[in-house]
């Protein structure tokens, strides 16, 4: 029931996105096409260059056990995230085990995150072939660069998946992006704590500015919606594997908070090498978006409280 339930929502997830792309008449139906078949491709190919260090057998792992009915937190101690590891066994149930079909959960991530990022640049009357061209980058760079399931990977898709839809939803105003919204979190969260943190605590901050000067009471009851569903699938995931939501509470919150002492510590002392310089070429992309926000408000301090400026 579990591995068929994941597959509906996964399969819905994907042909809202698919239908709603083709039904907008600013897209190009063929460079959707180009860009899902080689998003797919490219990963395969990269994905199956023998094994490399590179190469994580983790997700094949977590997979192949909960596929045998060996679940985590409850057969064994983990402080990964369960989503990534019921999506390989799900991939393995569907089309076999294989390290082929491995590398087809990658791939399939991978075409996501492309169209996506197409559909969004689309939505912001980015010139046709200019959005193919990035988004075909896209599918080049972002999955390819490991080829094997990861959880890294996944969250940080994930999560730009995330901040994508919140901005969506903050230019449109319309109520699927914000149901989509929490579920994306909720799954990039089940598969690693970060960055899914740091992209949660931006977008919760932003939607409070959101909805605090344009409330919308649709807009928010279907966000609401959305995190209800994501919380229902987690609670029912749990009780059908008899997994104690102390023992996730205890390894996947509780111990990796433990570990994360020492990176705070890093952060310290804040100095102007370690903070600025040290990340000068990431802060410099960003001078131009700044001059650009500064004169804005300089011109109408009303910018502030924007879409654009959210956005």
């Amino acid at each position: 029931f579990l591995q068929y339930f994941l597959n509906f929502i996964f399969i819905t997830f994907y042909s809202i996105l698919i239908i709603h792309m083709t039904l907008t008449k600013k897209i190009n139906i063929s460079y959707i096409i180009i860009l899902l078949f080689f998003s797919l491709f490219f990963n395969q190919i990269f994905g199956n260059i023998g094994l490399n260090p590179i190469d994580s057998f983790f997700s094949f792992n977590t997979g192949y056990d909960i596929l045998k009915g060996h679940f985590p937190f409850k057969d064994y101690w983990t402080i990964t995230g369960p989503f990534i590891g019921f999506a390989q066994a799900l991939f393995f149930k569907l089309f076999g085990v294989s390290w082929s079909v491995y590398v087809f959960h990658a791939s399939v991530i991978n075409s996501i995150l492309t169209l996506f990022i197409f559909f969004t640049l689309r939505e912001f009357d980015l010139n046709l072939h200019y959005s193919f061209l990035y988004s075909f980058l896209i599918s080049i760079l972002a999955y390819p660069s490991i080829g094997t399931p990861y959880v890294d990977h996944h969250a940080a898709f994930l999560s730009l998946i995330g901040i994508l839809c919140f901005v969506l939803a903050v230019k449109k105003n319309l109520k699927i992006y914000w149901f989509i919204l929490p579920i994306v979190l909720g799954l990039s969260f089940l598969t690693k704590q970060t960055p899914t943190g740091y992209a949660f605590v931006i977008i919760a901050t932003l939607s409070s500015i959101y909805f605090i000067f344009n409330y919308n009471f649709k807009n928010f009851l279907f966000g609401l919606l959305g995190c209800l569903l994501i919380l229902s699938v987690f609670f029912i995931t749990l009780i059908i594997t008899k997994i104690s939501f102390l023992s996730f509470f205890e390894q996947y919150i509780l111990f990796p908070l433990s570990l994360g002492g020492s990176r705070i510590e890093f952060l310290f002392p804040l100095e102007f090498s370690r903070v600025i310089m040290r990340f000068k070429v990431m802060h410099l992309a960003s001078i131009i978006l700044i001059i650009i926000v500064l004169k804005n408000i300089k011109e109408n301090y009303k910018y502030l409280i924007s879409k654009e400026f959210l956005i």
